[in-house]
C-alpha cells in the first residue's frame, strides 16, 4: 500500500507555507525551530510533546494566511492581534490531532498578562511566551534584513516593558540567538534552519493517522479560505472513492488514488481569494493565475510523492482532445485513475454551489457530463459508468458537502462568539 514518509509530509507542509509569499518563507519553521530548543532545555515536555509542539508552531499563522505579505503581518501584530490567532485557534482544535496545543495558536500574539490570566497550564504557558518572542524576533528580522544583534535585543525589552513580551524569554531567546547567530539572524543562515527543523523532527513518534489528519489540515486550510470551497476536497475524494470501486480499481492504487486527489488543488494556497471567489468567468492574467496552481502543486510535491500520486495530482484539469491545461495531453495519455479523478472534479463542482452558480441538480449534472463525454472531454468509460451511477454518487457527494459546510458553519460561529469577546480581553 502507498505510503508517505512523515518527512515527505513535512516537506509537504512546509512546501506549501512557502508559497504563500516569498516574504515568508521559512517563517514557520525558524519560529517552530526555535521554541523547540529554546523548550528543551526547560524539560518540561517529552520529546514526542515537543515534536508535536513543533508541529503547531509550524502553523501558527494559519488563520492569517489571507494576509499574504511580511508588512500585513506586523500590520496584525500591531492591530489586529486577535483576530487571526482566534480563527487559527478555532480551525487547529477541529482539523489537527493535537488539539490541546491550540492555546499556543490563540495567545501567540497575546500580552504577558492575558496569558497568565488565560492559560492554567504552566508548560503551556511557558511555551506560548516563548513562540511570542520567537515570532516577534523573526518579523522583526524579516521586515528589517539589516537588524542587529544589539538593535533586536533593544527591541525586544522594549516589548517587555510595555508587557507584551515576557523578560526571560527575550532572555532565552537572545542567548540561543548568541549560540546560532549564524542561523538565525544572518540571511544566508537562515537557510539552514530548515534541515535543522527536519532533523529535529526525525526522532517525533507520529502515527499514521495523525499524519494523515496533519495532510488533511493543509488541505482543509485551503479549502476554508472560501465559503464557494469549504466542500470541494472532501467531495471530490468521496466521488473519487465511488468510482475507483464501480471501476473495480484495486486496494494499493485506491491509495495512490486517495492521495492524488486529496493533493490536487494544494497549489491553490499561492491563489489570491479575490480568483478564487469571482463571480464572473476568469480571462487574461486572472485566468492564468488561477492555472498557475496545477504548476505550482506538482513544485510542493515533486520528490515528496511517488510519480503516480503526482501525476494523478497535476492532471486533473487535462481533457481527453488535448484543450486541458497545463500540457494539453489527450486521451492516451491519460492512465484511468487520472482519468477518474478528472470526472470526479467534474461532478464535485457541478454539484456545489460556487460564486458563480448555484448547486446544479442531478438531471443538469447528467445532462452536462454527456455534454461533455460526447464533446471529446472526458473519458467515455469512467463517465458512462458515473452516470450509471450517478444518483448514488449525487447523494453521497451532497452528504459529505452538507457535513463540510456544517463543519465550516460551526468553526465560524465559534470564531465570531470569540471576536465578541475580544474588547473585553483585550483590556486584560
Amino acid at each position: 500500500m502507498e505510503t508517505i514518509t512523515f518527512q515527505n509530509i513535512l516537506k509537504i507542509i512546509i512546501g506549501s507555507l512557502d508559497k504563500i509569499d516569498n516574504n515568508l518563507v521559512g517563517h514557520g519553521e525558524r519560529v517552530a525551530y526555535a521554541v523547540l530548543r529554546l523548550l528543551e532545555s526547560k524539560r518540561m515536555f517529552s520529546n514526542d510533546e515537543l515534536g508535536k509542539i513543533g508541529l503547531i508552531v509550524l502553523l501558527h499563522d494559519i488563520g492569517g494566511w489571507e494576509k499574504k505579505n511580511i508588512s500585513d503581518l506586523l500590520r496584525i501584530e500591531n492591530e489586529e492581534r486577535f483576530s487571526h490567532a482566534q480563527y487559527g485557534y478555532v480551525f487547529i482544535k477541529h482539523f489537527t490531532p493535537f488539539p490541546q496545543y491550540a492555546p499556543i495558536v490563540l495567545y501567540h500574539h497575546s500580552s504577558c498578562r492575558m496569558i497568565d490570566h488565560c492559560v492554567q497550564d504552566q508548560a503551556l504557558r511557558t511555551a506560548i511566551k516563548q513562540i511570542r518572542v520567537a515570532d516577534a524576533a523573526d518579523l522583526l528580522i524579516l521586515s528589517q534584513p539589516d537588524i542587529d544583534k544589539r538593535e533586536l535585543s533593544a527591541k525586544l525589552y522594549n516589548l517587555c516593558k510595555s508587557g507584551e513580551l515576557d523578560g526571560d524569554a527575550v532572555t532565552d531567546y537572545m542567548k540561543l540567538l548568541g549560540q546560532e547567530e549564524t542561523v538565525f539572524a544572518a540571511q544566508d543562515g537562515r537557510r539552514a534552519v530548515r534541515p535543522l527543523f527536519l532533523g529535529y523532527m526525525e526522532h517525533v513518534s507520529i502515527s499514521e493517522h495523525e499524519q494523515e489528519r496533519l495532510l488533511q489540515t493543509i488541505v482543509s486550510s485551503i479549502d476554508f479560505r472560501s465559503r464557494y470551497t469549504v466542500f470541494h476536497c472532501a467531495t471530490m475524494i468521496r466521488i473519487c472513492e465511488l468510482l475507483a470501486d464501480f471501476c473495480g480499481i484495486d486496494p494499493d492504487n485506491r491509495n495512490t488514488l486517495h492521495y492524488g486527489a486529496l493533493f490536487h488543488d494544494l497549489g491553490k494556497i499561492a491563489i489570491p481569494t479575490y480568483i478564487l471567489e469571482s463571480r464572473g468567468k476568469l480571462y487574461g492574467e486572472a485566468w492564468e493565475i488561477m492555472k498557475a496552481h496545477v504548476n505550482i502543486t506538482k513544485e510542493i510535491l515533486e520528490g515528496n510523492v511517488n510519480d503516480k500520486i503526482l501525476q494523478i495530482a497535476i492532471r486533473h484539469h487535462e481533457a481527453m482532445d488535448g484543450s486541458g491545461y497545463p500540457r494539453g495531453l489527450t486521451g492516451k495519455q491519460l492512465t484511468l485513475m487520472q482519468r477518474i479523478v478528472i470526472v470526479s472534479d467534474v461532478i464535485s463542482a457541478l454539484a456545489g454551489k460556487r460564486s458563480y452558480k448555484e448547486p446544479f441538480s442531478l438531471n443538469r449534472i447528467k445532462q452536462i457530463l454527456n455534454e461533455m463525454k460526447t464533446g471529446g472531454k472526458l473519458c467515455p468509460y469512467v463517465t458512462d459508468i458515473a452516470l450509471e451511477h450517478c444518483e448514488k454518487i449525487y447523494l453521497a457527494a451532497n452528504e459529505v458537502g452538507h457535513a463540510q459546510q456544517k463543519l465550516y458553519h460551526d468553526i465560524q460561529q465559534e470564531y465570531e462568539r470569540m471576536r465578541q469577546n475580544t474588547n473585553q480581553l483585550a483590556k486584560i
